[in-house]
This record gives C-alpha cells, structure tokens and sequence, in this order.
C-alpha cells in the first residue's frame, strides 16, 4: 500500500511541476490541459484524476510557489541571529524568490483576477504568514530593545505592504535588476524608522 502512495504522490508531483513549467513560459489563458498531458507523458484522464480541471491545477502550482517562498521566509525568520539582520535579509530574500514565482505573476494581473475566484485566498493566506512572521521579528527586536516600542501589527502590515507595492515594477515590468541594487537603501529607511 505505501508503494501505491508513493506512486500516486509522483505523479501528482510530476504533473504539478509541469505544469508550473508550462504555465509559466505561456500563461493561464494559453495553457490547455492537453498541453501539461502531453509535456508530463500522462494521459488528459489523469490530469483530470489529480485535478478537477485547469483552474484547480493552477491552484495548485501558483500554492506550491508561495509555500516554497514562504518556507524559506520563516528560515530566516527563525534564525538565531539580530532582528536587524533578520529583516534586512528577508526583505532581499523574499524580493529574490518572487522573482523566480513566476505563476504567482500571472496573478498580479487584473485579467486573471477575475476569471480565478481561488486567487485572493491563496494571496490573503500568503499575506496573513507574511505579517506574522514580520510581526515577530518585530516584537523580538522590541523585547531585545533593538526597536522602539510600536504597535508590531501595524508595522508589519506597512512593511509587507511595501514589498507588495514593489513586485507590479520588479516582476510585471520586468524591472527588477534596475531596482535590485536599492533593496539595501530601502531596508535601510524602514529599520531607521524604528530603531532605538
């Protein structure tokens, strides 16, 4: 029985990477089903057997990217190391890694929004690991009288809302190596404002 598990959880695996590659090289809208059956040497029927259909499928894909972001996140999160160090590299880190969720993009775009409902739960899911793990690394900082007494919620939130303003011009008008270099300036301004 742990064989035929094993077997069935490659395969899902071997789809949903597939599919990532091919979602992401033409997009949700110029993608077919026919297209990750053939490129992943599966018949359409067990597409369908893993996944209800194209929309679920890309569930799937642009989820797999986030936790894969959000995995690396909470490593540096939860390093022991200053909270000054750890929000300066997760601010890089995580501008570095949306930059390679290249289906996550697709997201981004207005056109998308509104044929795929799933979008704005995954994005809200992303979004409240995100504050909280900033939130922490704030609070730890303020308990180690690193930071100046805040309200760790708002800050968070102001801080994840930055790096969210940033990825429409780092990402969808590919200008992330023009911006890249100014990461550092803008940890920067943002740690300023709230050391002691």
């Amino acid at each position: 029985m742990v064989r035929k598990t094993n077997t069935l959880d490659e395969t899902r695996n071997k789809i949903v990477g597939v599919a990532a590659k091919i979602f992401g090289k033409y997009g949700f809208k110029k993608t077919s089903v026919d297209e990750i059956a053939k490129a992943a040497h599966k018949a359409k029927g067990t597409i369908y057997y893993y996944f209800g259909g194209k929309e679920e499928l890309f569930k799937e894909v642009v989820s797999s990217e986030l936790n894969h972001v959000k995995d690396e996140l909470t490593r540096i999160a939860r390093e022991k190391t200053d909270p000054v160090s750890k929000i300066k590299k997760y601010m890089v880190t995580r501008m570095l890694l949306m930059g390679h969720a290249v289906n996550y993009h697709e997201t981004l775009k207005a056109d998308i929004l509104e044929q795929l409902d799933f979008v704005e739960e995954i994005k809200s899911d992303f979004y409240r690991g995100e504050t909280t793990l900033v939130r922490d690394m704030l609070k730890e900082g303020v308990d180690k009288k690193i930071f100046i007494p805040l309200d760790y919620d708002m800050v968070a939130e102001l801080f994840i809302m930055v790096c969210k303003g940033l990825e429409m011009p780092f990402y969808l008008q590919k200008r992330y190596l023009e911006y890249a270099g100014r990461l550092e300036e803008l940890n920067q301004m943002l740690i300023k404002a709230v050391l002691r």
